[in-house]
Formats: structure tokens, sequence, C-alpha cells
């Protein structure tokens, strides 16, 4: 090795053609220091010569340190033009330190995101990530972080202070594409246990997608999908998620042009799953054909408890299919049949069913064109019935007589608490049978009788039980 004592190296200016080695150097000798200050003309023998005096000392010193030549992830400059020079610089510094990624991206990444917005709340957002080096990604997840809007979604579901735990966007245009984001992120969400994404035009596609989440979800409890186009293709997948999902406590579906076909798919579902207890089906196009697959649902069916088929075209036939059902039935608290067409002869078929079950406590039985007849059967139940304390009859024409016979029945039930009667053509005679009955009843505390024709005589009658 060369024992020449090393002191600082000045510059040296020389042609390209002469030195085409790395440029490295960490010490010299005096004589090359002295030697050297003078401008060397391009393919000057002495000089190179010297130079590979320099580069064999270089060598020499690399092996004693054990060290890669700082320019070795360099792609080499380019070649010069005849003529043309470099400057050998006095020291060479280190490569300059990778900074630390903030979400574990790649230095590429990295630059990417700082051509991006540069904001404070930004920034911000970015500095509560926690730090993970490259190397502790493993290489799926480095890949995974090619892009800015990918790196976005990773910190969604890796960064560990989000609390959020509901999430609402309904009605905001969502689509097929804004619905893909959010199964990206539920995939590994642990913390996000309500989602409703009502009104946003999502297609069975990404349903599809979406129901290979909800099988191993282990955190979502409140889904809504109200007023999208789900179908019977969409209903099929989901419904195959409702077999396996374990997690999920309320489904919102409600106007998704589900009809009869995939009806059937959701009654399979039901007697499989274990876990759902609100199921909002309205609005869907069933019919009495779709209605006839709901009762083996509901008889095997042990946690639903709530139940909302409104709207859906059930005439008195499939009417009947779900009020035997319920007589069987041991879970359900709350059914609502709001504007369908029951009809007053199958009101007598709900009318047993407050006979004999022993659950229900919310009937709703609005718009269904029951009469005055309908509700002289419902009346009789509930002088037997002790589990009832919500009826809805609104819109549906009971008249006096109707408003008489529920008045006798109110003087006999200890359990109704809630009954709503508006825009049911009650006059005067009927708001006084009403009143007189209230006089007497010690546990119903809410009547809506809006939008009738009780008149200033009506409500002098009121007037006179509230005394």
């Amino acid at each position: 090795m060369n024992n020449t004592p090393s002191v600082q190296r000045p510059s040296i200016l020389i042609s390209w053609s002469e030195y085409q080695r790395p440029l490295a150097c960490e010490s010299a000798s005096k004589t090359t220091a002295v030697t050297t200050k003078k401008k060397v003309v391009s393919k000057q023998p002495a000089l190179t010569q010297h130079m590979k005096k320099v580069v064999a000392n270089t060598k020499l010193l690399k092996e004693k340190q054990q060290m890669p030549s700082p320019s070795s992830s360099r792609s080499p400059p380019p070649p010069a033009t005849p003529g043309s020079s470099f400057r050998i610089p006095k020291k060479m510094s280190s490569p300059p330190a990778t900074p630390r990624s903030t979400l574990g991206s790649t230095p590429s990444t990295q630059g990417r995101r700082r051509g991006q917005s540069s904001s404070p709340g930004r920034q911000r957002a970015l500095s509560r990530a926690p730090h993970r080096p490259p190397s502790s990604l493993g290489p799926e997840k480095r890949e995974y972080l090619n892009t800015t809007a990918e790196a976005k979604r990773f910190k969604l579901y890796t960064n560990e202070h989000v609390t959020l735990t509901t999430l609402y966007l309904d009605a905001n245009f969502i689509g097929d594409l804004g619905f893909q984001y959010l199964i990206d992120v539920l995939q590994h969400n642990k913390i996000l246990a309500s989602l409703d994404i009502g009104h946003n035009e999502i297609g069975p596609s990404e349903i599809e997608h979406f129901a290979d989440v909800l099988r191993k979800n282990q955190v979502l409890k409140t889904l809504g999908l109200r007023n999208n186009d789900i179908g019977i293709q969409g209903m099929q997948y989901l419904a195959s998620a409702l077999s396996e999902n374990t997690t999920l406590i309320e489904l919102n579906i409600h106007e998704n042009d589900i009809v009869v076909e995939g009806t059937q798919y959701l009654g399979n579902a039901l007697q499989r799953n274990q876990t759902l207890m609100i199921l909002d089906f309205g609005s869907n196009h069933m019919g009495d054909q779709g209605a006839h697959y709901l009762p083996d649902a509901l008889q095997e069916n042990h946690t639903l408890t709530t139940l909302d088929i409104c709207k859906n075209d059930i005439s008195p036939v499939g009417a009947e299919y779900l009020a035997n059902a319920l007589q069987q039935n041991k879970a359900l608290i709350s059914l609502n049949l709001y504007e369908n067409r029951i009809g007053s002869r199958r009101a007598e078929y709900f009318a047993n069913t407050l006979r004999y079950n022993k659950i229900l406590t919310t009937l709703d039985l609005h718009g269904n064109q029951i009469g005055s007849q309908g509700a002289q059967y419902l009346a009789t139940a509930l002088e037997q019935n002790e589990t009832l304390t919500t009826l809805y009859l609104s819109c549906n024409t009971i008249g006096d007589e109707g408003a008489q016979y529920l008045a006798n029945a109110l003087l006999y039930n200890k359990t109704l608490s809630d009954l709503e009667l508006y825009d049911n053509d009650i006059g005067p005679q009927g708001a006084e049978h009403i009143a007189i009955a209230l006089q007497q009843n010690k546990t119903l505390i809410s009547i809506d009788l809006s939008s009738n024709h009780i008149g200033p005589q009506g409500v002098q009658h009121f007037a006179k039980a509230l005394r």
C-alpha cells in the first residue's frame, strides 16, 4: 500500500478522453498535489502516467475500507465531445440518504406525491400516518402503493388513528366507480360498522365484488343500499353472502327492482342466516308469488325481528301466506305491510294472527283497503291480544263504524299504546266513541286522527275526555 502522507487534493481540470474511470478519490500524495496544479492539455503523457497512480491508490483504499464505490449506483456520465472537460471534486461525498417514506411508499412514489397538492391540512394528515419502511411491507403491498391514489386508499385502512365507525353517503352519485373505492377499503377496514350508500346508481356488477367482501367482513353491522340498481342478479350475489355472513344486523335494500326471482334468493338466504335482525325489502314488486317464498324463511329464521315489505303488490292471496307464517314465527316483533292490497276479508287472517302470536308488537296496515269490516276483525283480536303496542290503520276508510269497533276494543285492551287512524273518513260520531273509550283506557298514550272530519263537535268530545 502507498505510504505517502495524505493531504487535501486540489481540483484538477482534465480532458474526458484522458480519464474514463469511476469518479472517486479519497487521497493523493503531496507530489500529485504539486504536479497537478497546472491546467493539463488533453492527451499529455505525464499526466496520464500520474492518473494511473491515482487510480491505483484509490483501488487500494477501497479494498482497505471494503466499501463500494460511491458512484457504483450512478449511471456513467455521457461521453464528452472533443475538448470538453469536467472537474474532479476535492472530496467525494456519500450519496444522499433516501428520505423516510411517509406511507411506506417507494422513492418514486414519494416523488409523484411531492408533485401533488401540499396544503397544510394534507401535510398534517400525512404526518399522522405511522412510519412503515418499504422493507417491512412485503412485495405485494409495495406493488399496491405504486400510485398516489392507491397510497391514499392504503392509508384509509392502515391508519391506526382512524376512528370513523359510521359513514352516510346517501344520494351522492357515487355509481359503480365510487363503490369500487369503498370495496377496496372494506376488504381491510376493521372499524367501520355502519355504511349507507343508498340512491347511488350501484349496479349488480359491483354488488358481486361487494358480496365477496361481505362474506369475510367481521365488523359491518348496518348496510344501506336503498334505491340502487341491484336487480335479480345483484340480489343473488347478496343472498349468497348473507348465507355466510355472521355480523350484519340491519340491511336496507328498499326499491331495487328485485321482483319475484330475487325474493326467492332472499328467502333461501334468510333460512340460513342467523344474525340479521332488521330487513327493509319494501317496493320491490315481489307480488303474491314472491310472498309465497317468505313463509318458510319466517319459520326457519329465529333472529329476524323487523320486516318491512311495504308497497310490494301483495294482494289477499299473498297476505294469507304471510299471516299463516306469523302464527308460527317466534321472533318477528315488527311487520310493515304499508300500501299493499290486503282487503277487508284477508284482514281476518291478521286478526287470527294477533290472537295466537305472542311476540308481535308493531303492525303497520296503512293503506290496505281493509274498510270497516277489516277494522271489526282486528278490533275483536285486540280485545284478547296482550303484546301489540303499535297499530297503524291510516288511509283505510274505516269510517265511523270502524272507529266504533276499535273504540270498543280499547275498553278491554291493556297493552296498545300507539294507534294511528288519520285519513279514515271518521266524523263526529266516530270521534265520540273513541273519546268515551279514552276515559276508561289507561294504556293508550298516542292517537293520530289527522285528516278526518271530526269538526268542532268531535273536538268537544275529546275536550270532555281530557278533563
